[in-house]
Protein backbone atom coordinates (compact mmCIF):
# COMPACT_ATOMS: atom_id res chain seq x y z
CA UNK A 1 0.00 0.00 0.00
CA UNK A 2 2.47 2.41 0.97
CA UNK A 3 4.36 1.61 -2.57
CA UNK A 4 1.50 2.66 -4.16
CA UNK A 5 1.01 5.93 -2.32
CA UNK A 6 4.67 6.92 -3.12
CA UNK A 7 4.31 5.75 -7.12
CA UNK A 8 0.93 7.85 -7.42
CA UNK A 9 3.37 10.68 -5.30
CA UNK A 10 6.10 10.18 -7.66
CA UNK A 11 3.55 10.38 -10.79
CA UNK A 12 2.09 13.77 -9.38
CA UNK A 13 5.36 15.30 -9.22
CA UNK A 14 6.56 14.14 -12.36
CA UNK A 15 2.98 15.87 -14.21
CA UNK A 16 3.66 19.07 -12.34
CA UNK A 17 7.28 19.37 -13.46
CA UNK A 18 6.47 18.16 -17.14
CA UNK A 19 3.40 21.13 -16.66
CA UNK A 20 5.80 23.85 -15.51
CA UNK A 21 8.36 23.10 -18.07
CA UNK A 22 5.66 23.94 -20.68
CA UNK A 23 4.66 26.74 -19.48
CA UNK A 24 7.74 28.70 -18.23
CA UNK A 25 8.65 27.74 -22.43
CA UNK A 26 6.25 29.83 -23.86
CA UNK A 27 6.91 32.91 -24.56
CA UNK A 28 5.08 36.03 -26.55
CA UNK A 29 8.03 37.20 -28.30
CA UNK A 30 8.73 36.37 -32.00
CA UNK A 31 11.67 34.32 -32.37
CA UNK A 32 14.58 35.61 -34.04
CA UNK A 33 14.39 33.13 -36.98
CA UNK A 34 10.59 33.88 -37.40
CA UNK A 35 10.66 36.31 -40.61
CA UNK A 36 8.01 38.61 -41.80
CA UNK A 37 7.23 39.51 -45.19
CA UNK A 38 5.82 43.40 -45.73
CA UNK A 39 5.72 46.24 -48.57
CA UNK A 40 6.51 49.85 -47.86
CA UNK A 41 8.55 52.56 -49.24
CA UNK A 42 12.08 53.37 -48.23
CA UNK A 43 13.08 56.43 -46.66
CA UNK A 44 16.67 57.60 -46.63
CA UNK A 45 18.28 60.36 -44.81
CA UNK A 46 22.05 61.13 -45.15
CA UNK A 47 23.01 61.02 -41.57
CA UNK A 48 23.17 58.95 -38.86
CA UNK A 49 24.50 55.34 -37.79
CA UNK A 50 21.26 53.83 -39.68
CA UNK A 51 20.61 56.14 -42.58
CA UNK A 52 17.69 53.81 -44.03
CA UNK A 53 14.42 53.27 -42.85
CA UNK A 54 10.88 51.73 -44.67
CA UNK A 55 7.29 52.99 -43.89
CA UNK A 56 5.62 49.45 -44.23
CA UNK A 57 2.25 49.89 -45.03
CA UNK A 58 -0.28 50.13 -42.37
CA UNK A 59 2.38 51.84 -39.94
CA UNK A 60 2.25 55.19 -39.05
CA UNK A 61 6.02 55.01 -37.75
CA UNK A 62 9.43 53.99 -40.11
CA UNK A 63 11.05 51.17 -39.26
CA UNK A 64 14.34 51.58 -38.82
CA UNK A 65 17.06 49.49 -41.15
CA UNK A 66 19.75 47.75 -39.38
CA UNK A 67 21.69 46.51 -42.24
CA UNK A 68 21.47 48.78 -44.95
CA UNK A 69 24.39 47.02 -46.89
CA UNK A 70 20.84 44.88 -47.74
CA UNK A 71 19.86 48.13 -49.40
CA UNK A 72 22.82 49.42 -51.87
CA UNK A 73 23.90 45.73 -52.21
CA UNK A 74 21.98 45.72 -56.10
CA UNK A 75 21.72 49.59 -56.79
CA UNK A 76 21.69 52.68 -55.03
CA UNK A 77 17.85 52.70 -53.41
CA UNK A 78 16.37 56.32 -53.77
CA UNK A 79 14.03 57.50 -50.97
CA UNK A 80 10.48 56.77 -52.42
CA UNK A 81 11.17 53.26 -53.54
CA UNK A 82 8.55 50.89 -53.69
CA UNK A 83 9.96 47.71 -51.65
CA UNK A 84 8.98 44.16 -50.88
CA UNK A 85 11.16 42.99 -47.54
CA UNK A 86 11.44 40.31 -45.47
CA UNK A 87 12.55 41.39 -42.10
CA UNK A 88 12.46 40.25 -38.63
CA UNK A 89 12.24 42.79 -35.41
CA UNK A 90 15.49 43.25 -33.45
CA UNK A 91 14.41 45.82 -30.83
CA UNK A 92 11.20 47.72 -30.06
CA UNK A 93 11.11 50.94 -28.04
CA UNK A 94 8.08 53.89 -27.35
CA UNK A 95 8.67 55.54 -30.96
CA UNK A 96 11.19 53.28 -33.00
CA UNK A 97 11.11 50.01 -34.25
CA UNK A 98 14.62 48.92 -35.85
CA UNK A 99 14.21 45.90 -38.30
CA UNK A 100 17.16 43.54 -39.93
CA UNK A 101 16.20 42.28 -43.78
CA UNK A 102 16.68 39.17 -45.07
CA UNK A 103 15.79 39.93 -48.74
CA UNK A 104 14.81 43.14 -50.56
CA UNK A 105 12.69 43.49 -53.42
CA UNK A 106 12.64 46.40 -55.52
CA UNK A 107 8.96 47.11 -56.85
CA UNK A 108 8.35 48.83 -60.35
CA UNK A 109 6.40 51.82 -60.50
CA UNK A 110 5.61 53.90 -62.85
CA UNK A 111 3.39 57.16 -63.39
CA UNK A 112 -0.03 57.19 -64.89
CA UNK A 113 0.03 57.85 -68.75
CA UNK A 114 -2.26 60.85 -69.83
CA UNK A 115 -1.81 61.44 -73.26
CA UNK A 116 -3.04 64.86 -74.70
CA UNK A 117 -4.25 63.97 -77.96
CA UNK A 118 -5.12 61.31 -80.48
CA UNK A 119 -1.32 60.54 -81.75
CA UNK A 120 -0.43 59.92 -78.42
CA UNK A 121 -3.21 57.42 -77.65
CA UNK A 122 -2.97 55.74 -80.52
CA UNK A 123 1.43 55.13 -80.02
CA UNK A 124 0.37 53.98 -76.00
CA UNK A 125 -1.85 51.28 -78.32
CA UNK A 126 -5.20 49.13 -76.61
CA UNK A 127 -3.61 46.62 -74.97
CA UNK A 128 -6.40 46.65 -71.59
CA UNK A 129 -5.14 44.05 -68.74
CA UNK A 130 -7.27 42.35 -66.53
CA UNK A 131 -6.79 43.40 -62.75
CA UNK A 132 -7.20 40.68 -60.21
CA UNK A 133 -6.51 42.63 -56.99
CA UNK A 134 -6.47 45.59 -56.08
CA UNK A 135 -4.97 47.91 -52.87
CA UNK A 136 -3.82 51.38 -51.66
CA UNK A 137 -0.40 51.25 -50.18
CA UNK A 138 2.58 53.90 -50.07
CA UNK A 139 0.16 56.04 -51.67
CA UNK A 140 -0.41 54.32 -54.49
CA UNK A 141 -2.33 52.24 -56.21
CA UNK A 142 -1.76 48.87 -56.68
CA UNK A 143 -2.81 45.88 -58.19
CA UNK A 144 -2.20 42.68 -59.62
CA UNK A 145 -3.15 41.07 -63.15
CA UNK A 146 -3.21 36.98 -64.20
CA UNK A 147 1.19 37.56 -65.48
CA UNK A 148 2.40 38.83 -62.61
CA UNK A 149 0.69 35.69 -60.77
CA UNK A 150 2.57 33.51 -63.50
CA UNK A 151 5.65 35.83 -62.89
CA UNK A 152 5.72 34.96 -59.42
CA UNK A 153 5.29 31.45 -59.95
CA UNK A 154 8.14 31.11 -62.16
CA UNK A 155 10.03 32.69 -59.43
CA UNK A 156 9.15 30.95 -56.48
CA UNK A 157 8.93 26.68 -55.74
CA UNK A 158 5.95 24.63 -57.58
CA UNK A 159 3.70 24.09 -54.54
CA UNK A 160 4.24 28.17 -54.28
CA UNK A 161 2.42 28.14 -57.82
CA UNK A 162 -0.77 25.90 -56.55
CA UNK A 163 -0.89 29.04 -54.31
CA UNK A 164 -0.75 31.85 -55.93
CA UNK A 165 -3.85 29.49 -58.47
CA UNK A 166 -1.95 29.84 -61.74
CA UNK A 167 0.11 27.25 -63.62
Amino acid sequence: MKTLHSYTHCLHTALLCLSALFLLSCTTEDPKDFYKVGMGTLIKKNMGRYPYSILMDKEEEPFIVTNSDMLTEYGDKKTGQRLIVSYHFTEKRKNHTWIKLREVFSVLTKPLAHPANQAEMEKLGKDPIQIVYAWMGGGRLEFETPRTKQLNCRKEASDQCLRYGSN
